[in-house]
């Protein structure tokens, strides 16, 4: 999965005429801005500053990459301007600066090893730490900088894409998936050239072991709601949604298996699906997830896959439609079960509810890498939003 620090400023800042980098090349930035330090040691200060990086990503490298760095400072001593030169390592939020410091204390020029560790939202504004060792006979230098850049792609671009399929089966926070199988040779689509028909069908396969998660946490959630007193009609539509991802999970592999040229089936979530049974969620607990995951959530996914559908040709089209239709449905479903806990529990769990909805980004955070072009839009894959 791409970087999220860059996912904002791709959404609003225009492309400056990248071509699509395919995937496993480059996709290479050119981001600066306005930096501020503070700083300890030998000689503090604060001031002004400004950075220059070139973040280095792979489309499939889940938001690693490295990037050649530059900084320079104006502190308030009056010294003249301080530099570090090196590089970055970059990983979603977090990296490290490492480079080497060139520094002024009263006049005399000091060399050091500078060490950053930094967090970013959004690849706008990074806060890092700065740390200064001497190589030397100075002394050292610590605090701490504080920047906002704005990203530029020069080559290549994320693909973003934002509604999952289906409600994802969580355990300790993380998405749940089977493992795929591989089965006998079949006959493959034609027409396409090896690598875009193993993409399509890789992005086809995730959207099957999502409906398939989503089966399992489906019949969780009718267990919860049994348990929890909750309306027969309100338990009966949770299995029956069940019933509907496994279908989901069907046409999902059918396409993808036609794609690959073999037949693909995925194995159980028995073990998590163990492990999440062990939780006992609150009404509280019931309707949070029933409005984030299902009638936010699947609403946008409904919303996401209906408008690819339409898009789509043959028998995918036909497949999609069905999916968006369901999802539609689970997406009401959501909405019924969480104004009953909230009629059950009352005002807590109503101000948990209203908590929950005003912390959800205006723009879904989960992103994925999609096939592009004429031939993915044919084959039922959304687009991504530049």
């Amino acid at each position: 999965m791409p970087s999220l620090r860059l996912a904002l400023p791709l959404a609003l800042l225009p492309t400056l005429a990248p071509h699509d980098a395919a995937a496993g090349e480059p996709i290479i930035f050119l981001s600066g801005g306005y930096t501020y330090t503070v700083v300890g040691g030998s000689a503090p200060g604060h001031g002004h500053g400004l950075e220059l990086t070139a973040p280095i990503f792979v489309d499939d490298a889940d938001g690693a990459g490295i990037a050649p760095l530059l900084q320079a400072r104006w502190l308030d001593s009056g010294e003249p301007a301080s530099w570090t030169v090196g590089g970055e390592l970059i990983g979603p939020f977090v990296g490290l600066e490492l480079g080497y410091s060139s520094r002024y204390y009263d006049g005399v020029h000091r060399a050091g090893i500078h060490v950053g560790p930094f967090v970013s939202a959004f690849g706008l504004f990074n806060v890092a730490g700065r740390f200064v060792a001497p190589i030397d006979d100075g002394a050292g230098e610590y605090g701490v900088t504080f920047s906002l850049k704005i990203p530029l792609p020069v080559h290549g671009q994320f693909n973003f894409v934002g509604a999952p399929h289906g409600r994802p089966l969580k355990v300790a926070g993380e998405a749940a998936r089977a493992q795929v199988r591989w089965g006998a040779a079949r006959a493959a689509a034609q027409g396409l050239a090896p690598r875009a028909r193993w993409a399509l069908a890789q992005a086809w396969l995730e959207d099957a072991q999502m409906e398939h998660a989503s089966v399992a946490n489906f019949q969780l959630l009718a267990d919860q709601l049994a348990g929890l007193g909750a309306p027969e009609a309100l338990i009966r539509e949770a299995r029956r949604a069940a019933d509907d991802e496994a279908d989901h999970a069907r046409r999902c592999l059918s396409i993808a298996g036609a794609l690959a040229g073999r037949a693909v089936t995925l194995g159980d979530l028995d073990g998590p699906l163990a492990t999440a049974q062990r939780r006992r969620p609150s009404l509280t607990d019931v309707a949070v997830e029933s409005v984030v995951d299902g009638l936010i959530g699947e609403g946008r996914a409904f919303r996401e896959i209906e408008q690819a559908a339409w898009a789509a040709e043959g028998p995918v089209a036909a497949h999609m439609h069905t999916i968006a239709a369901d999802e539609a449905r689970h997406s009401r479903l959501s909405g019924h079960i969480a104004r009953w806990a909230m009629a059950a529990g009352g005002a807590p769990v109503k101000a948990a509810v209203a908590a929950a909805v005003r912390a959800q980004p205006r723009r879904l955070p989960q992103l994925r890498s999609e096939p592009e072009g004429a031939t993915a839009v044919a084959w039922g894959r959304p687009q991504p939003r530049h």
